[in-house]
């Protein structure tokens, strides 16, 4: 009955390591694994939320087809999970994109709801799709999470991982330094709004 929270830092490394043979093995014994934990109540050492969780075969699933680890994945569903990352041990990478994870939940919220700065609901665009999951500090691991965790409409995230983000601008700089464009902060300009052009003729 005591908070997961309460466990010895041992039992969190032990808890990691049996989790991750468990998740890593090939074939699908791991389904049936986790089915029985949950069942057993064994999730409850990890998280009250994941003892509930009915969504985690579904994230797991797409995490093996976008080659994410499966155990990122189950914590991902976490009530809170970079606290449970924390007492798991998860390598610092993982931290990193958990947290990602957690920035792009709040942009994409403030934008449905208008709270964000200049936005009065999510992006209608490619252009402005590849704004908000280009935003510094963001990865496509992260949004590839944000994908498989049902966050945000699924095809403007799936359209953007797939193609978006490998369309460059149209012109090149040197089109554009040959058109009269002067190198620096204008050539800059020039070369996102080439980009913008481009992605503004996409379906979105």
């Amino acid at each position: 009955g005591d908070p997961p929270g309460a466990a010895p830092p041992a039992l969190g490394t032990r808890l990691r390591r049996e989790l991750e043979l468990l998740l890593e093995g090939e074939g699908e014994n791991w389904r049936e694994g986790l089915l029985r934990l949950q069942e057993w109540g064994g999730l409850l050492l990890l998280d009250p939320l994941l003892h509930h969780d009915r969504t985690w075969r579904r994230r797991l699933h797409w995490a093996s087809r976008w080659r994410l680890p499966r155990l990122l994945a189950l914590i991902a569903g976490a009530e809170e999970p970079l606290a449970l990352a924390e007492r798991l041990q998860l390598p610092h990478r993982h931290h990193r994109l958990l947290e990602q994870l957690i920035h792009l939940r709040r942009s994409l919220a403030a934008a449905r709801m208008g709270t964000a700065p200049g936005a009065a609901g999510l992006p209608e665009t490619p252009w402005h799709w590849c704004l908000l999951l280009e935003a510094p500090g963001l990865s496509p691991s992260a949004v590839g999470l944000a994908l498989i965790c049902g966050l945000g409409p699924r095809r403007p995230l799936l359209r953007w991982l797939l193609r978006w983000r490998h369309l460059g601008p149209e012109r090149t700089a040197q089109d554009l330094i040959t058109s009269g464009v002067p190198p620096g902060p204008a050539l800059g300009e020039g070369l996102r709004r080439s980009r913008a052009e481009r992605l503004e003729r996409e379906r979105c």
